[in-house]
């Protein structure tokens, strides 16, 4: 166990913001495992461009409509959840406990969603799925072995994932600051090149769907799909890889343009609150990842923080959604938006 002390886990979770939570995550957490947590590339530049690039959206109210509730549930892949906030595939929460990685998943299967689950992780495919889970997607890393890669999808189709994927974009190795730093194997992190054929190849091993993170262009994209991808994820890994490139909520339309109507297209990069999660929702994505906000949730309450921390957002959603006319994701689109470009 890495953290400094335990005494939030006693604390009533139902009373703490997810700001509450960040600060006493970093209280508790040793500076190692708070700086891996928070670790951005080099300048920081790409980070700190997630969260402007959203900031810059705005909302067109509209309140004369009669709305008191919405719906917020939603489908992937047949799996039906209450809602489209997802857990993003978070290599690093086994350095907060060894139970965290399970927590993650118990806590998602309180508030009704869906994890994505690291190859990164210690927890193997198979633990993931004892006790109480939410529904799996799993995603591998090429930087473990092609044939390894393979190997665990095929597994995961036998244990009921609802679907495996890659995460393409670390052909070079995650940075935090100028520092690359050890893998959860004990090893230096390596990239590895990635090419259609491994997307193919992947396809070939398994016959559930296939989803590839780590998008951030059209071209990219339309690769992806004709290589057999069932979805996408745009994202720039939270500003842990290429500095000074776009945001992802920045790269969504293009991406939504070059094979939206083929293939669902989910995001991550940013997304703090329930509003932001909206504006990539009512632009066209089918679903939000969570990151550092679940891995502040875990470290303070365990499985109760994920579940907080996934309802926070999920009622800000709806009440967003209310403000905005919106009465479930189904009518949801771009005009609820004021794209204020360059402000």
């Amino acid at each position: 166990m890495t953290t400094e002390n335990t005494d939030t886990r006693g604390m009533d979770i139902e009373k703490m913001s997810i700001s509450d939570m960040r600060i006493h995550a970093k209280r508790i957490l040793s500076s190692e495992v708070w700086g891996h947590c928070m670790g951005i590339a080099e300048s920081g530049t790409t980070y700190r461009r997630n969260f402007a690039a959203i900031e810059r959206i705005l909302f067109r109210q509209n309140i004369l409509h009669g709305i008191k509730k919405v719906d917020t549930s939603t489908e992937l892949f047949g799996q039906k959840v209450s809602t489209p906030l997802f857990i993003a595939p978070i290599g690093a929460f086994y350095m907060i406990t060894d139970r965290a990685e399970h927590e993650v998943v118990e806590g998602a299967a309180q508030a009704s969603t869906i994890s994505f689950v690291s190859h990164a992780a210690k927890s193997s495919v198979e633990e993931y799925v004892t006790g109480n889970h939410s529904p799996l997607i799993w995603m591998g890393y090429l930087t473990r072995g092609e044939e390894e890669v393979y190997r665990i999808a095929r597994q995961a189709e036998k244990l009921g994932y609802a679907a495996v994927g890659l995460t393409i974009d670390t052909i070079q190795s995650v940075k935090i600051g100028d520092h690359i730093p050890i893998s959860s194997l004990g090893r230096p992190r390596r990239g590895f090149p990635v090419t259609p054929s491994h997307i193919e190849r992947l396809k070939k091993e398994v016959t559930i769907p296939v989803v590839i993170k780590g998008i951030m262009s059209q071209e990219d994209a339309k690769e992806a799909v004709r290589a057999g991808a069932d979805a996408v994820v745009v994202s720039n890994h939270g500003g842990r890889l290429l500095d000074y490139t776009q945001s992802a909520i920045e790269v969504l339309p293009e991406v939504l343009e070059a094979v939206g109507k083929e293939v669902d297209v989910l995001i991550d990069g940013g997304f703090r609150r329930g509003t932001d999660a909206l504006k990539a929702l009512a632009m066209g994505a089918k679903a939000v990842l969570i990151g550092r906000p679940v891995f502040w949730g875990v470290a303070v309450a365990g499985a109760p923080g994920v579940s907080r921390v996934i309802q926070l957002l999920t009622d800000e959603l709806k009440r967003a959604m209310i403000f905005t006319g919106v009465g479930d994701l189904h009518s949801l689109n771009k005009d609820i938006l004021i794209m204020n470009e360059g402000k």
